[in-house]
């Protein structure tokens, strides 16, 4: 310090609910060389201040990244909803899953009745002739086997430095942490969903959590798909398959409607058209309606918008999803609530042809996070306009001692570098 002739330091420690995150320094260069009161009260006034600015942009970060998590489940529930082989997509979805995660390895498996072996139907991570090699997979065998075996979830952590036999498998792979979730329809196992790492050795809760919702909304849907193909090959059948036939229709639309239920997203349904076939309780609460309401009215006959309803149209004509965050929204009949923000995820359903026959939309409020992310700035303007103009050193410093910021007293007496 004598180096710079600096003749005394103040530290504030940077505290969030006990917790120190960091310090304010704040150097003397100049007589007096001790700190007066009024100086010292301003100081702490300043570090609790800063304190609550950082706090705010943990919550920004917390809330970005339930905002990711929920676009990720409203993106699988849209595009599982909009096909009618979910199989075939869950290669697709389990990308997104995996990059979302920062995984390396997915296994999804199929049960196969007729041979009482598990099939696998999708992965990513490893060679493709080393898949081949697993494409078969025993129950109780390796990790998947156990798990759909049991009928439970399988997490192994630290896997390089286990001795469990079940991981032998994703072990030679190179994976650290791996976690199986069963598929369950109807109280059966119908396959597995399984993520790997190869950067860390345990999952989070949170991150286990999405893990089974994800694979919640692919059996969901997979059992659809299977009892509307069985309705479709038992068509030919004796007039007395006409109950039965009913029934199973009836447990499919009731599956769909899980989906719908499922994630606490704003969902809507619509034919070519862009009238209503089916909202869930989540977007009709958003305007304060009941989800029969909807049924059979047009969406732009409700919310006319012409920028809106030329997007939609253009997703019908080309078949291609569109998305947008924090969109501006007005309500023509609530004009109490000022201008909201959305995001939206509009989705084209095609038939077994590549024809689209609708659309489903997904949409989330998040007004909330965009006036946060708004107070949060004007927060920290505020600060750095105060902190730029003290008339002493004023550095912040990381937990590891780098700067985040010098005023500009400091740059002038030590340089901007």
């Amino acid at each position: 310090m004598k180096k710079y002739d600096i003749h005394s330091v103040m530290v504030i420690p940077l505290v969030i609910k006990g917790e120190a995150i960091g310090a304010l320094f704040i150097n003397h260069h100049a007589a007096p060389t001790v700190f007066s009161r009024p100086q010292i009260d301003f100081a702490e006034k300043l570090g609790t201040s800063l304190a609550l600015s950082l706090e705010n942009a943990a919550l920004l970060k917390a809330e970005t990244n339930r905002k990711k998590r929920s676009q990720l489940l409203s993106s699988t529930a849209s595009k599982l909803l909009a096909t009618d082989n979910p199989q075939g997509i869950v290669y697709e979805l389990c990308q997104e899953v995996m990059a979302y995660l920062d995984c390396d390895v997915f296994f999804n498996y199929i049960a196969v009745e007729e041979k009482q072996r598990l099939h696998l139907n999708a992965c990513a991570g490893i060679p493709e002739e080393t898949s081949k090699e697993i494409e078969w997979l025993d129950y109780g065998v390796a990790v998947c086997g156990c798990a759909a075996r049991d009928a439970c979830r399988i997490v192994a952590e630290d896997i390089l430095n286990s001795a469990d036999p079940r991981t032998d498998l994703v072990k030679s792979f190179g994976i650290k942490a791996y976690a199986c979730h069963p598929l369950f329809s109807g109280g059966r196992v119908i396959g597995t969903l399984s993520f790997g790492t190869r950067t860390r050795t345990a999952f989070t809760e949170e991150e286990l959590s999405l893990m089974k919702t994800v694979g919640d909304q692919v059996a969901i849907a997979m059992e659809g798909a299977r009892l509307i193909q069985a309705l479709g090959r038992s068509r030919d059948e004796l007039e007395m398959r006409v109950k039965e036939r009913t029934a199973e229709l009836a447990t499919a639309g009731e599956l769909l409607e899980r989906v719908f239920s499922s994630v606490d997203i704003s969902l809507a349904y619509m034919d070519r058209d862009f009238n209503f076939i089916r909202v869930n309780r989540a977007y009709a609460e958003a305007d304060e309606r009941e989800p029969g309401f909807y049924v059979g009215k047009n969406h732009f006959t409700l919310f006319p918008n012409e920028e809106n309803e030329r997007i939609f149209k253009k997703v019908v004509e080309t078949g291609e999803p569109y998305s947008v965050y924090a969109k501006p929204f007005e309500y023509a009949e609530h004009h109490e609530r000022g201008v909201t923000y959305w995001d939206w995820n509009l989705q084209a359903v095609k038939d077994a042809e590549g024809r689209v026959g609708g659309v489903v939309l997904s949409l989330m409020n998040v007004t909330e996070r965009v006036r946060a992310q708004e107070a949060v700035r004007v927060e920290r303007q505020r600060l750095n306009d105060v902190l730029e103009i003290l008339p002493a050193y004023v550095v912040l410093l990381t937990p590891d001692y780098h700067a985040r910021f010098a005023n500009r007293t400091f740059r002038e007496r030590f340089g901007e570098s």
